[in-house]
């Protein structure tokens, strides 16, 4: 009887984890729309009665990082009333939401307090809100977290990204 051999395969390289990187991307607000449903929840996908959705429509382009190729960029802040100050605390948050860029446009979406909608959108109808700023990590294949945002009716020149 031949004795096997051992065969030698060739060593795989071992993959290393990704830094995480941190960026902030800027978004002056050309257009906004909110749009709103209401009805009876469906048994199947709501556990209450009724069922509402509401989603508030930001679009702009993204001004930084220039490096980002998109034409549009839609952000959405999609109300959730489990992020009210008086319910938060049951949460370990890893993000505020995702931005992914793809084909020349970019999409954010962004979990907002239910609640604070009632001061959001007075100032969007008066004009006052002009950006969106987004800080989180920087795009890894077309895809980042967001860990915050905020709304401002200016941009100190200083405080953009590079």
């Amino acid at each position: 009887m031949m004795a096997k051999t051992a065969t030698t395969r060739p060593r795989r390289k071992r993959k290393t984890a990704r830094q995480e990187e941190y960026g902030s991307y800027v978004v002056p607000i050309a257009d906004w729309h909110w749009s709103y449903d209401f009805g009876l929840g469906h048994e199947r996908f709501d556990d209450e009665p009724y069922s509402e959705h509401g989603h508030l429509h930001l679009i702009g382009r993204v001004i930084r990082p220039t490096r980002i190729k998109a034409e549009t960029v839609e952000v959405i802040l999609m109300p959730d009333h489990a992020l009210n100050r008086s319910e938060r605390m049951k949460h370990k948050p890893v993000s505020v939401g995702s931005l992914r860029v793809w084909r020349g446009h970019a999409e954010a979406l962004l979990g907002v307090p239910a609640d604070a909608l009632a001061s959001v959108l007075p100032m969007l109808i008066a004009g006052r809100f002009q950006y969106v700023s987004m800080h989180g990590e920087v795009l890894y294949r077309g895809q980042a977290t967001i860990r915050s945002y905020g709304l401002a009716t200016d941009i100190d020149e200083e405080d953009m990204p590079t």
